[in-house]
């Protein structure tokens, strides 16, 4: 019969391996706003349990947003999205078409602000917990 403590041991590290999200995605679970976008609405969700909200917000004329997951690898924020949760207020003409996959480079983590570059534009958003 094997001891109870040694199956405990034995259990630790297979439960702290199974975390959903990288070890470099930890450092930056949050919430992320551009400012000059929203101050109020995060564009980002970027939760511990790997799952994630996007928004697109255009003042007084259209904001939509679609969950998904999300992880770190490597150099880059990866987003896996589900186009069917999509929600909107406002102009649904507007929207187009939603990704299945996205990725952006990790420019930097520094100060509560994540930089991450998207076909060429480097995007600066600001972490609140």
């Amino acid at each position: 019969m094997i001891p109870k403590k040694l199956i405990a041991l034995l259990a630790l590290p297979l439960s702290v391996a199974c975390s959903p999200i990288s070890d470099e995605a930890e450092k930056i679970v949050g919430n992320y706003y551009i400012p000059e976008v929203s101050d109020t609405t995060p564009l980002m969700e970027l939760n511990p349990d790997g799952t994630c909200t996007l928004r697109a917000v255009r003042p007084d004329v259209l904001t939509y947003s679609v969950t998904g997951r999300w992880d770190v690898k490597r150099d880059s924020l990866l987003i896996t999205l589900d186009p069917s949760t999509l929600q909107w207020e406002g102009d649904r003409e507007l929207i187009g078409d939603i990704p299945d996959r996205i990725g952006k480079k990790v420019l930097s983590f520094v100060n509560n602000q994540l930089s991450l570059e998207n076909d060429g534009i480097n995007y600066v958003y600001q972490l609140r917990k």
